[in-house]
């Protein structure tokens, strides 16, 4: 901010997490920057220390509304000194202004004690300080109205930007190239899942096993094509948390004008690039010749380009999901639903012949439509497709692989596809471009209880048979507010320091016999910081221990304290003792050490202690205060068609979970963070806990697989028999529970949603390749069918193939077979489905989701990342 052409800051608790000493040294240098270049700094501070304080010019005191004072800094004791109230010798300067015009807290600042005290309000000190010297000159100036010939154009700002565009972009291009650095394990990462995803495909799809006899051969390999184009596709994935992570930062630095939206968007686009390329050789590099594609060069290339185009146009496309979504809630369930209408509209699952006339529209729309029919094309008019005739003698084996998927069978349609590819890319980065430009972040996630569920938590916490809620809403100071709403923060509800007296409160409440405080007055005001510790003191008064990390105390808080434990950098102990009255204690301890300077008069002994403490005092004076303490005396004293119908089951009932997936991470990563602080106040155990977030999830699942199976079940046109729609809606249900408690189990082994959202999305191509759908359980090699039995979806897709085509006898055709066979037969003798399988499936899922909801409550109750 300050590297700009501003000469005007405005401030708000810059000090909020730091502690005194730094503050000043902060405070310091800005004081040097607003005197040396004549800038003005417009700064609002919480509880500053008196040195701190010291360093401003001029003051605004606003109170209720009104401004109280406004003037040198000198003259703002003489003014309520006018008025009878004058600052105690150890009180903080700031500290006594937060409070002279409290009613509750200005009697104690009476200044003649031989007369009545009299309560002055807010409203009586602005109109004296109009007729005080200071107000009565401030008047004197702003009656006096500007000249504006004294103005000059230098002074006026005429471009937008303060540095060249050019500029603008090669800063943006270093800070995106040091993120990709700092996010290297991302990228390691996803490399690694491209290995580990190539190694299995090909191993899966084994050159040795792959023909090119006949139609079924060739779907084969249009599967393995699907696959490739799918794996790459979901390589993606890891965008939308990325871009979401750093949507707040960019926010602030747009509308500061830092730079414009493209300049944000083009080093994420081209930076990307190269990691890009280098995945996709490494795919195509493992793949095609071990699963056995067309040998020509050429074809390798062009499956390299489209390969490649598909995983820009997926990174494109959820990055624009992430732009439009902006938090990782909406991110997530808008990506899953545009993977599942990309899909489902892409062709390959729904041939295009089989989409319905009003969503034909999608398909043109969808690039996975145009990615489809390149690759298919590349592949099938190869010479060892195109020499071959089909089994009607009469089409090339190429044409007929084509045309039973309702691919175009057109040579130009590679280079049409590759285009449209490369169309769609540019168009989603330009469209993310334009919703970084118009749209607003829209608010970090809360965990918000509704009216309905408040009215149901109900009931007394008592000590020893009378209410103790009353008690400590007393002494927080929170009676007025009992009715409120929490709100959002900075938006709706309580203020920030209202919020911080609720969090100690609800603490409080738990009535426990010792507590930790992580700086309980950061980003409070000094009242509401004494009101704070205040409690904090009437707490320790009752017999509980109090141990507390604390930023910028005043010298009241400070010395609120009886004792001391002070570290330096690296844990070192270099004071475990009592402070004494007046903070005596330390200070003689402090002092004995030669070399140390005094303490001065009205010095905050806490920032004294931390100077005096500091490396550069010990490399002054050549001493080590952790050997020096550990030598005192003081020391001695201390010591975590069928196809189609199957293939739209499949990817509706894999998309809806995976959305299930992806949207519980983030509610799940930041219900765990309000956990852990409970647990640690002894509201409830783990385990508890964690079987209610299990079992609180299978209403909402049930209505949703309701929901789901009345509209698929009638629209798709099964069977309407009883025993038919029950095992459509109950592998339905149990396939979605098992999703979502998949979701839960991957964030409770990882420290945040954003890697829970990558490392999910390792599995889900995996989950595509052995769900039986890509490549049937009788295509798979021995070698991989061990995973076909534990991959959830594989049972999915197996009971809701059996549950409604298991025992039908009609016929159907086949390409490649001269006598029709019945659906019974087809689906028994290509996917491997046994008809009376269907029990021990339902068994085998709920087993999933039991075995996922147990690793949860296992995993969360051992609070491997609490300390997170």
């Amino acid at each position: 901010m300050i590297v700009g052409p501003t000469k005007t800051l405005f401030m708000d608790e810059i000090s909020t997490g730091l502690d005194t000493s730094t503050t000043f040294q902060i405070l310091k240098c800005l004081q040097q920057i607003v005197h040396l270049t004549e800038a003005t700094i417009f700064m609002s501070l919480l509880q500053p220390a008196p040195e701190t304080f010291n360093l401003f010019d001029d003051i605004i005191f606003l109170s209720e509304g009104q401004i109280v004072y406004q003037g040198p800094r000198d003259h703002v004791l003489d003014f309520f000194e006018c008025c009878g109230f004058k600052c105690p010798d150890r009180k903080g300067t700031a500290d006594f202004l937060q409070e002279v015009t409290s009613r509750k807290n200005q009697e104690q600042y009476w200044a003649d004690k031989s007369k009545p005290y009299q309560y002055i309000s807010v409203t009586e000190f602005a109109n004296r300080f109009k007729s005080f010297y200071v107000g009565l000159r401030l008047e004197n100036e702003v009656s006096v109205p500007y000249d504006k010939t004294q103005s000059h154009n230098a002074a006026l700002v005429y471009k937008k930007y303060s540095v060249p565009k050019i500029e603008l972009l090669k800063a943006c291009f270093e800070k995106e190239w040091l993120l990709i650095k700092r996010n290297s394990f991302i990228y390691v990462f996803k490399t690694v899942q491209i290995i580990i995803v190539a190694i299995i495909a090909s191993t899966v799809f084994i050159r040795t096993q792959m023909h090119t006899r006949n139609e079924e051969d060739g779907a084969i390999y249009v599967g393995a094509l699907l696959f490739s184009m799918i794996v790459n596709m979901f390589n993606g994935f890891a965008e939308m948390a990325l871009t979401v992570q750093r949507l707040p930062v960019f926010y602030k630095q747009r509308d500061l004008f830092f730079h414009p939206p493209w300049a944000f968007t083009l080093p994420n686009f081209l930076l990307r690039i190269p990691i890009s390329v280098f995945e996709s050789i490494v795919w195509m590099v493992m793949t095609y010749y071990a699963i056995g594609f067309a040998p020509e060069a050429s074809r390798f290339f062009k499956q390299l380009l489209v390969v490649f185009l598909v995983q820009q146009t997926a990174a494109g496309m959820f990055r624009l999901t992430a732009g439009v979504g902006r938090t990782m809630i909406l991110t997530n369930t808008g990506g899953a639903l545009t993977a599942l209408l990309v899909f489902l509209l892409g062709g390959f699952i729904l041939p295009k012949g089989q989409i319905p006339k009003w969503w034909k529209w999608g398909y043109w729309l969808s690039p996975m439509s145009y990615g489809f029919n390149a690759l298919a094309v590349n592949e099938m008019f190869a010479p060892r497709w195109m020499n071959k005739l089909a089994s009607d003698n009469v089409t090339a084996l190429g044409v007929a692989v084509l045309k039973n998927f309702d691919v175009f069978p057109e040579r130009n349609w590679f280079w049409i596809g590759a285009a449209t590819l490369l169309g769609f890319v540019v168009v989603f980065n330009v469209l993310f471009t334009l919703a970084l430009m118009y749209l607003n972040p829209l608010g970090k996630p809360q965990v918000i209880i509704s009216k309905e569920v408040a009215r149901e938590m109900e009931g007394d916490q008592e000590e020893s048979g009378k209410v103790f809620v009353d008690e400590v809403m007393d002494l927080v100071e929170l009676n007025n507010l009992k009715d409120a709403i929490v709100g959002l923060p900075g938006i709706t509800g309580l203020s920030r320091e209202q919020r911080k007296r609720l969090t100690v409160a609800v603490e409080l409440v738990t009535n426990p016999s010792i507590i930790f405080m992580d700086e309980p007055t950061s980003g409070l005001d000094a009242r509401a910081a004494a009101i704070v510790m205040r409690t904090v003191r009437n707490t320790v008064d009752t017999g509980r221990t109090v141990v507390c990390t604390i930023h910028q105390p005043s010298i009241d808080i400070f010395e609120a304290f009886d004792e001391l434990l002070l570290m330096k950098s690296g844990g070192q102990v270099i004071y475990s003792g009592p402070l004494g009255r007046n903070s005596q204690k330390i200070i003689e301890y402090f002092e004995a050490i030669p070399g140390v300077t005094k303490i001065k008069e009205k010095y905050n002994p806490a920032t004294w202690m931390l100077e005096a403490s500091s490396i550069a005092v010990e490399v002054r004076l050549g001493i080590d205060f952790a050997d020096y303490y550990k030598s005192s005396n003081l020391y001695q004293d201390n010591t975590t068609d069928l196809t189609t119908i199957i293939g739209a089951m499949y990817a509706a009932v894999l998309f809806v979970g995976i959305k299930n997936c992806n949207s519980v991470q983030p509610l799940v990563a930041i219900e765990r963070t309000v956990f852990y602080r409970e647990k640690a106040a002894g509201m409830y155990s783990a385990l508890p806990y964690a079987l209610a977030q299990v079992i609180a999830e299978i209403p909402y699942v049930l209505v949703q697989s309701i929901i789901f199976s009345l509209m698929v079940y009638t629209m798709v046109g099964f069977e309407w028999t009883t025993h038919k729609f029950f095992w459509f809606f109950f592998v339905t249900f149990i396939s979605f529970l098992y999703f979502t408690y998949y979701g839960m189990m991957i964030v409770s082994i990882t420290p945040n949603h954003q890697v829970a959202s990558i490392f999910a999305a390792a599995f889900y191509s995996l989950f595509n390749l052995f769900s039986g759908f890509f490549i049937p359980r009788p295509k798979i090699p021995k070698w991989w069918i061990w995973y076909y039995w534990i991959c959830p979806v594989a049972w999915t897709v197996y009971g809701l193939i059996v549950s409604q085509y298991g025992d039908i006898e009609d016929t159907i055709k086949v390409p490649g077979m001269v006598i029709d066979p019945t659906i019974k037969w087809y689906v028994q003798h290509h996917f491997g489905y046994e008809q009376n399988f269907i029990k021990p499936i339902a068994g085998v899922l709920v087993g999933f989701a039991v075995f996922f909801a147990f690793l949860y409550a296992y995993l969360f109750f051992n609070e491997k990342y609490a300390h997170k």
